[in-house]
């Protein structure tokens, strides 16, 4: 039998590559599927269902309802339900959309870190978080963690490319973007800019970015507070420091009632990790958003909810990634008390410490899918549209009246 020529190996990496990456997004897809086949829906912050709908239908943000962010999103939601019909599963195929993207960058920001195992990990570590579950219909961060996670990939590959500013004509669009979605998307500026400033010693880089957003977002104010005048200033600045306030041991630990198996196998990531952050710039990078997300959500912040940390999410999914490639290092390498220890750490977190039957069990669902039948939602909807008129007011549930 002749041997093969070595002028073969490339071509057979390359394809072997290609095949791993289709088999990668089939597999990243399938919990988008299921989630949307499944025959019930998780029904929280439906109000944004509502605004996205009156806005296709004509209605001012802040001045017909009230709206507490920029409406940029709004306006974009809008005419996609112009075009398909606004029902939770159009709706849902946008949001899910948005999610699906998020695991995909996932993995390519993992990537660049860690060995392909790690991402592949990370990226199926997120795709089936039960907080990606829960808030499976429409939720905003949705549509920021993808955007962050855009800007960090560029910000790696733009120590590589000196004397390109095109990139960071591309981190800027994205944050500000992100920020135009979400005010919160400042937290990911602030970390972005001190990584170009410090890591990359592009301070010339990082004072444009930083100038570049802030000016966009004060053309954007003033440009909203011309169309819609002081509501626009009270509904989307002031309201965010009067919304509520939860006791600040609740919010210190709230990661622990919605995050389950991402915490231990996170943990366990900083360890694998914890003599390269200083050599690795992007572990440096992934593990300064997770800190700053934190330290805004877990510490500044007077109330937390399970949507704020779909931010953060992909970045301790990457964490988790290389966690979970360590422990299969060291099945390999039968380190077998090293494994025991992390298998035990794991199982008591699950079941104490982080358990996996916590807040995305609520309503007698299951891992964040549930809890409201599709079904009955689409008849009471029909129902409502059948015994009332386009132009009567009508009381009722937000995504109730949505499907309607």
């Amino acid at each position: 039998m002749a041997r093969a020529s070595s002028k073969d190996a490339p071509a057979n990496g390359a394809n072997a590559r290609t095949d791993l990456g289709a088999m990668l997004l089939i597999i990243l897809a399938i919990p988008r599927l299921v989630r949307m086949l499944y025959p019930e829906v998780w029904v929280e912050d439906d109000f944004y269902l509502e605004a996205a709908w009156l806005v296709s239908v004509g209605m001012r943000p802040y001045l017909d309802f009230v709206h507490p962010h920029f409406p940029l999103l709004e306006y974009v939601t809008a005419g996609y339900l112009r075009i398909f019909g606004a029902s939770h599963f159009s709706i849902e195929v946008l949001n899910e959309t948005a999610i699906y993207v998020t695991s995909v960058l996932t993995f390519k920001l993992s990537a660049r870190m860690a060995p392909r195992r790690a991402a592949i990990g990370a990226a199926i570590l997120y795709a089936t978080s039960s907080l990606v579950f829960r808030y499976h219909v429409y939720e905003r961060e949705c549509f920021v963690a993808p955007l962050i996670l855009a800007t960090a990939i560029f910000a790696l590959d733009d120590g590589e490319n000196r004397g390109s500013y095109r990139r960071i004509a591309w981190i800027a669009l994205a944050l500000i973007v992100a920020c135009l979605i979400k005010l919160t998307a400042f937290i990911a500026v602030g970390v972005i800019v001190a990584f170009i400033a410090f890591v990359r010693k592009r301070w010339r880089d990082a004072i444009v970015l930083a100038i570049s957003i802030v000016g966009a977002m004060i053309l954007a104010t003033a440009f909203c507070y011309a169309i819609y005048g002081r509501e626009f200033l009270f509904q989307t600045f002031l309201f965010h420091f009067m919304k509520g306030r939860i006791d600040w041991q609740s919010v210190i630990v709230y990661p622990l009632a919605i995050l389950d198996i991402q915490i231990p196998l996170f943990v366990i990531g900083c360890i694998a990790v914890r003599r390269e952050v200083r050599i690795n710039a992007a572990i440096a990078l992934v593990l300064a958003m997770v800190t700053a997300e934190y330290l805004f959500y877990g510490i500044l912040s007077p109330t937390s909810w399970g949507h704020n940390f779909l931010e953060p999410l992909p970045f301790i999914a990457i964490i988790g990634g290389i966690g979970v490639n360590w422990m299969i290092e060291q099945y390999r390498t039968a380190s077998w008390l090293q494994l025991a220890g992390c298998a035990a750490f794991i199982l008591i977190s699950i079941l104490w410490i982080a358990p996996i039957e916590n807040e995305n069990w609520m309503q007698g669902s299951v891992y964040g899918f549930g809890f409201v039948s599709r079904d009955e939602v689409s008849r009471i909807g029909a129902a409502l549209r059948d015994a009332s008129r386009p132009d009567e007011e009508v009381l009722a549930p937000a995504f109730i009246c949505f499907q309607a």
